[in-house]
């Protein structure tokens, strides 16, 4: 028997106990929601849940992408890329560029997990003339998840 404590669609908390062993009283954490399962069901902390009719479905959280060193992060980008980067006066690509060139000069790895790279690639894969616009840097949409592999240009 499992008991499963979900917290904003979640799995925040997980108790197993052996054997169905009666007279046990796990509790979770304060807020969240419990739901008791088989011991054949996968499930773990940090786990995603969705309750459909009361019977919770839990999903493995998606694998990371390393972290990339910075050399690694920047050969992820074609010559023309960086070209267009390094001068770009957009201040989206400012921050960007600022915030790779701090980890370069510390030595920090890159991590393409961040929602912040994330959503820095997809505004320079986006065009300028889009709606909203963006920096239209990246050649196309399909570069981000190389650059975020770390896949040298």
């Amino acid at each position: 028997m499992q008991y499963v404590y979900v917290e904003n669609g979640a799995v925040a908390g997980l108790c197993v106990i052996p054997g169905h062993q009666t007279g046990a009283v796990p509790s979770g954490p304060v807020g969240s929601t419990e739901y008791t399962v088989d011991d054949s069901v996968s499930v773990g902390i940090g786990w995603g849940c969705v309750v459909t009719n009361g019977v919770p479905e839990f999903t493995a959280p998606a694998a990371k992408i390393p972290l990339l060193t910075p050399m690694q992060f920047y050969l992820a980008f074609t010559p023309t890329e960086r070209i267009a980067i390094k001068p770009s006066t957009d201040p989206m690509v400012q921050e960007f560029w600022a915030t790779y060139q701090l980890a370069a000069q510390t030595n920090h790895d890159i991590d393409p997990n961040l929602v912040s790279v994330q959503e820095a690639l997809t505004y320079m894969a986006t065009a300028k003339t889009a709606t909203p616009p963006g920096a239209g840097i990246l050649a196309s949409t399909s570069r981000i998840q190389q650059i975020l592999a770390g896949i040298p240009q």
